[in-house]
């Protein structure tokens, strides 16, 4: 059973594992205190969280990633593209740009009004911790967990999905669901993109592996009938 613990414009999710649970993402930093009461309200204790999956580096999904670690003592499972990332706390765009003309109006807006850095505390990696590759990884069903790993480049060139047997399908930003930018002429596409072409065939890959139900790290799930691919 997926649970969803929604912290402002940002979700993170927990999946139970053997021995406990999988945390996938971090939030913004100083995240770490809402995640531990809104964790304590599903009957889990830090110590429980035994992985902590990190679908890319952006700030809004590592940002408490080295608070979680020292709380819970977790198991990092990350893209090898990610590892130079969180060791130098790097939380940038990589040369992503907005996906339309209206959002590239509305963070330009927010740079202005914004004086958030992109930086979070670093984090390296330790003995134990899991790394995967391009290759269509079963690491997650060594843990308990019934789904596979998926590299899903495209928004950034280290993101992670999560696909159940069932259909269910964690995807970080691969998939924005916003009525706002939905608004601004995303169509579900993440709003910030490196590459639109590897954006649809991540989309692919997540349906060809019987993704259904698409669970966003921004908005509601959806259907995967929504993507136009």
């Amino acid at each position: 059973m997926i649970h969803s613990i929604k912290m402002g414009i940002v979700q993170v999710f927990v999946v139970p594992c053997t021995g406990g649970y999988l945390l996938v993402d971090s939030g913004y930093p100083g995240s770490l205190s809402v995640i531990k009461r809104r964790l304590s309200t599903l009957g889990i204790g830090m110590t429980d969280v035994r992985y902590l999956l990190l679908t890319h580096n952006h700030i809004d999904h590592c940002g408490s990633s080295a608070e979680i670690r020292e709380a819970s003592g977790a198991r990092l499972i990350v893209h090898k593209n990610l590892v130079p990332f969180i060791a130098a706390g790097d939380g940038g765009l990589d040369g992503a740009q907005p996906v339309s003309v209206g959002m590239r109006g509305m963070m330009g807006l927010l740079r202005r009004l914004s004086t958030a850095s992109d930086r979070f505390p670093a984090l390296i990696i330790r003995e134990g911790d899991l790394i995967v590759d391009e290759t269509p990884s079963d690491l997650l069903r060594g843990l308990g967990i019934p789904a596979q790993l998926l590299f899903t480049p495209g928004h950034t060139n280290n993101s992670l999905t999560m696909v159940f047997d069932d259909g269910d399908v964690i995807c970080g930003d691969i998939v924005f669901n916003s009525p706002l930018f939905q608004l601004l002429g995303s169509r579900y596409r993440p709003i910030l993109i490196q590459d639109e072409k590897l954006v649809k065939e991540s989309w692919q890959k997540i349906r060809a592996a019987g993704g259904k139900r698409l669970y966003p790290s921004h908005g509601a799930m959806l259907p995967v009938e929504k993507l136009k691919i």
